[in-house]
């Protein structure tokens, strides 16, 4: 995970409803990098990006965040 300010940040976001994304580290979504790519990511970019999706959500759960 990033800085604590930035593991506040994130819990603000969820709490008022918004989304948890990352926009400013790939300079748009996941979805788009994706789409950029022609639809394919190599393997080693999949397990990156979804090592990083798992240590946010355990982020999110260790400062009491249980359910999205």
């Amino acid at each position: 995970m990033g800085s604590r300010r930035d593991d506040r940040d994130l819990l603000a976001a969820w709490k008022g409803g918004g989304t948890v994304s990352f926009d400013d580290q790939l300079g748009g979504s996941l979805s788009d990098l994706i789409k950029k790519r022609g639809g394919r990511l190599l393997e080693c970019e999949v397990q990156y990006y979804t090592m990083m999706i798992l240590k946010g959500l355990c982020g999110i759960h260790e400062m009491g965040v249980h359910s999205l």
